[in-house]
């Protein structure tokens, strides 16, 4: 490390406090030995003093490690520091890459079997208007080997998880929560949900920019001012669901985010530090799981976790509150994980990288601590994340078995802010036996549901291999329909998500596709996924809680964005390889705005580009995926010399092309694009859904939801779906009638009455109270016309 003078800048020396140290030293030992608790209980209670607690009021900081690997290394003289970094000047987190001065600081850890302790006085704790001090441990071994420990429950990580984290006052963002009331009641289950992407989900693409949004969405509400669609697309949904805000992988560089390049003035403790924002456009799910109770710096425009706070303040300040669900991966961790978490919390690879020792006690009260402090952000609601990968094997069994405990415990985990405790509202993806071949047919969905009845499952219509563009598609799944129809009160609904939408993507344009959604693929998937059919049926039709995806309903493209590393970063743009066939036409691509990146590589034509990833796709397969292996296959091509990249040269076209698939998929560059009768009517139908929850209830006896094809004279194929639901206390009807693929239908709109009307003898379509028709359906006194993918829905009410 180069060494240059400087003057000396005063700054109060932080102090390990003896005597407090040895109070959680003995707190710890006395949790260790209650006999009354089991070994699990045991650990959870030690999980809660870990990371870095600053208590505002004392001054103080306490901090707990869990650290295994250190007693299974000899440490020089035992000696195991905290490290601590407090910059001396305010950061500017907005700047992607700065040197700044730090205070280096060393203070002394109690080793204490697994684990480490210290207390300290003058810690400078961040908060939103200045950086706190950056910590980790470091420790020596006699081969002169440093190892870290990071804090695997820290609040702050703005430089990612493989940085120091930062200290936080926590304690003051929850008692200056503009939002406390709203915790003193239990969340109730929403009548819909908005499923979105935090990175594209605002021009911005920060945590700040959502929070904006809704705020001036709320602002122009309580004025009794009208929203413009490009503002409907957000609201009259009860529920938000990011997808997962934890710190995901990063792209590995030649320098790390958080680099002590110089010693200042070694006497005073002055350093300089290289920050860098870490690179990791990802769409959330390749997660490491270390500091999960933090939120991804890439999505803090200010890298303080008060953004968070604030967003969850806007949603409740609505005139009609929003409920925030956090999306959360415990199931399964990327291979960097093991960069940063002990050996401990992994069993082994999978398909994902590495599966998670639940069985673990202290993992499994860590991952578990994790989850509370998270929730203790303010969050209404948790999506699990692949229930189905939470395995183990029972040796009593001789077998492997899913671990419905641990699923339990995570829904037994309490929300406590403020004077408020409470339970989550909890949502389980669960698919099992997937990834079992034959799972699509074998799975019930509701595994979850039956040991624990009060949460809700991705139902069969949500989960992720349903292809709504294809020829058939919505005849074949009446089966799953028609369980809905039978059980599904419990499930969350509708057609599109990241999972489907993307797996749209990848359908083959040669199978059999419904061309009655568009004359070329972009506009069918924009059809297929923003359907007014499909939104008819899940809102006023179908029980179950429907979701919709911001992407789909502003039809926006959609992949799976990962620039995070150089791994695996040229296989993951082969499979994204089918976005050239389904989210861009060749009038878009030759756009300048458009895959500007990629171009640069010589792909001036969408085609070309198409072609050479079909080849790149084919040398993954028959390589192994030897990337100097494909180097040199492409160079024995036909192809001209710009085109034939080598090994590295492949490596940068596939970030530059995700990094461009990123781009393209920002909702921000299409929302003044949106059709206003389209969002009108989705925007209808919420509200009908949100005036009348019990459309979410388990179908009654006097209900009727059916399959007709081919109900009309008209020439072609088409399946309809269409029924009626009436209130339980028998004063509402509301029919609904859904052309779901296939020709136009022609229909008398008294046909809406599927319902006995014996009841109610003056009973007719003209008698409506309201009507809620689609754009493009045809509507007259007497019948209705709805071409492909549209539907319409009839209201009646004060019926007794």
């Amino acid at each position: 490390m180069t060494q240059v003078s400087s003057e000396h800048v005063d700054e109060v020396v932080p102090v390990r406090d003896e005597a407090a140290t040895e109070k959680l030293v003995a707190t710890a030992a006395e949790i260790r030995g209650n006999t009354e608790l089991t070994s699990f209980e045991s650990r959870q209670h030690l999980a809660r003093l870990l990371g870095a607690h600053h208590d505002p009021d004392t001054g103080l900081t306490s901090f707990g490690f869990w650290a295994p690997e250190l007693g299974e290394q000899r440490i020089v003289d035992k000696i195991i520091q905290l490290h601590l970094f407090t910059p001396v000047d305010d950061i500017d987190f907005t700047r992607p890459l700065q040197a700044v001065p730090f205070h280096h600081f060393e203070v002394p850890l109690t080793h204490d079997g697994d684990y480490l302790w210290a207390v300290v006085d003058g810690i400078r704790a961040g908060n939103a208007e200045r950086a706190g001090s950056f910590y980790w441990v470091q420790a020596t071994t006699p081969a002169g080997e440093t190892i870290t420990v990071h804090d695997l429950l820290a609040d702050s990580v703005p430089y990612g998880s493989f940085a120091p984290a930062e200290v936080y006052d926590m304690i003051s963002l929850e008692r200056n929560r503009a939002d406390l009331d709203h915790f003193a009641t239990d969340p109730e289950p929403p009548t819909s949900i908005l499923e979105l992407h935090i990175p594209t989900a605002t021009a911005g693409g920060t945590v700040a920019d959502l929070a904006e949004t809704y705020r001036a969405i709320g602002d122009k509400q309580r004025r009794g001012r009208p929203l413009d669609p490009a503002e409907q697309v957000y609201v009259n949904y009860d529920a938000i669901q990011p997808l997962p805000a934890d710190p995901t992988i990063e792209r590995p560089g030649a320098s790390t985010t958080f680099s002590v390049v110089v010693q200042i003035d070694e006497m005073a403790g002055l350093v300089g530090v290289l920050l860098r924002h870490p690179e990791n456009k990802n769409w959330g799910y390749d997660n490491i799981v270390a500091s999960s109770s933090a939120v991804n710096p890439s999505l803090l425009r200010t890298r303080r976790p008060d953004e968070l706070v604030a967003l969850a303040e806007a949603l409740h300040a609505l005139p009609e509150p929003m409920m925030l669900i956090y999306d959360l991966v415990y199931g399964h961790a990327d291979n960097q994980a093991l960069q940063v978490l002990p050996s401990r919390f992994f069993k082994g690879p999978n398909m994902y990288g590495q599966d998670l020792n639940h069985q673990d006690p202290t993992v499994r009260a860590i991952l578990l601590e994790m989850q509370r402090r998270r929730v203790n952000t303010g969050c209404d609601g948790l999506r699990v994340d692949g229930a189905q990968d939470f395995k183990f094997y029972d040796p009593r069994a001789g077998q492997v078995a899913y671990d419905d405990d641990y699923l339990q415990s995570m829904s037994d985990v309490p929300q406590e802010i403020g004077p408020h405790t409470r339970r989550m509202w909890m949502i389980f993806e669960d698919g099992r036996p997937w990834p079992d071949e034959g799972w699509e047919t074998s799975s019930t969905y509701r595994d979850v549901i039956e040991l624990q009845p009060d949460t809700y499952q991705w139902g069969p219509l949500i989960f992720a291999h349903n292809t709504p563009m294809l020829e058939g598609f919505w005849s074949d799944k009446w089966w799953r329909v028609e369980q809905i129809i039978d059980h599904g009160g419990n499930w969350i609904s509708g057609c599109a998500n990241h999972d489907t939408v993307r797996r749209g993507t990848q359908v083959d344009p040669d199978k059999p596709i419904n061309r009655f959604l568009g004359d070329d693929l972009p506009t069918i998937l924009d059809n297929a996924y923003d359907n007014a059919a499909v939104t008819a049926v899940s809102y006023a039709l179908l029980p179950g809680i429907p979701m919709d995806f911001l992407q789909a309903t502003t039809r926006t493209p959609w992949a799976f964005v990962r620039t995070t590393d150089d791994v695996y970063g040229v296989k993951v743009m082969c499979e994204e390889a089918g976005f050239l066939d389904w989210q861009l036409t060749d009038d878009d691509y030759r756009r300048s705005d458009v895959m500007w990146r990629t171009k640069r590589h010589g792909f001036t034509s969408r085609s070309g580009l198409r072609t050479f990833l079909g080849r790149i796709g084919g040398l993954v397969a028959t390589t192994d995926y030897d990337l100097e292996a494909m180097a040199a296959a492409l160079a024995r091509d036909a192809v001209p010399e710009e085109l034939r990249h080598g090994a590295e040269g492949i490596g940068l076209l596939a970030f530059d092309f995700m990094t461009d698939v990123h781009e393209l998929c920002n909702v921000g560059r299409h929302l003044s694009l949106l059709d206003p009768e389209r969002v009108e009517f989705a925007t209808a139908i919420r509200v009908l859904r949100r005036r009348l929850p019990w459309l979410g209830h388990d179908c009654r006896a006097d209900d009727l939801v059916e399959k007709v094809e081919k109900i009309s004279r008209t020439a072609g194929d088409h399946v309809v779906y269409r029924g009626h639901r009436i209130s339980p206390d028998g004063s509402v009807l509301v029919a609904t009638v859904a052309n779901m693929a296939g020709s136009p239908v022609r229909i008398m709109a008294d046909e809406l009455l599927t319902v006995d009307r014996s009841p109610w003898p003056e009973l007719t379509s003209a008698t409506a109270t309201r009507r809620i028709v689609s754009p493009g359906v045809e509507v007259d006194e007497k019948r209705l016309t709805l071409p492909d993918g549209t539907g319409a829905v009839y209201l009646w009410e004060n019926l007794l």
